[in-house]
């Protein structure tokens, strides 16, 4: 009896990513050499690849968040991409804590000066996480990446100001 694979969706794509991501983070952070207890650890490549994703994703979804809050009409369009970067950070922070507190944005007045900072925001992620993939020697940790970067831009035409010049 053949059995068929279930449809590749872009959420089963992202999710297998992942999946492969931790496992390979993990086995990366389970590799590194024994510390004592006065010594500094050192990031691998990787963890400080992670740490910087990291914290870019917390700072991209807190814009996300404070635009959401003070636009509730935004909402709606908003919060499929929070959701995505709750993903995303689920991804990268692997049971760390010690995740620097996201600064507050300043939301630009206006429905499209808020959506335009958002915009500029996310791209400015996209590429970082691009960048960051590009850097890898890990395959798998650059799949991730590059994942968590096409997830981004997929989200960012909703985003743009359309012909019309209404957002």
């Amino acid at each position: 009896m053949l059995l068929h694979d279930p449809p590749l969706t872009r959420r089963t794509t992202l999710l297998g990513a992942a999946a492969i991501g931790a496992a390979s983070l993990l086995a990366a952070c389970a590799s590194g050499s024994p510390v004592g207890d006065n010594e500094p650890a050192e990031l691998s490549v990787h963890e400080q690849a992670a740490v910087k994703a990291r914290d870019a994703v917390a700072q991209t979804l807190a814009a996300v968040s404070a635009t959401s809050t003070a636009r509730p009409g935004l909402a709606v369009l908003l919060n499929p991409i929070a959701a995505m970067h709750d993903a995303h950070l689920s991804i990268l922070d692997q049971g760390e804590s010690g995740a620097a507190s996201p600064d507050v944005p300043v939301v630009p007045p206006g429905r499209a000066g808020a959506l335009a900072a958002l915009h500029t925001a996310e791209t400015q992620l996209a590429t970082l996480l691009a960048g960051l993939a590009a850097e890898s020697d890990s395959g798998q940790w650059a799949r991730v990446l590059a994942s968590m970067s096409a997830a981004i831009h997929q989200r960012l035409p909703d985003l743009a100001p359309t012909q019309g010049g209404k957002p």
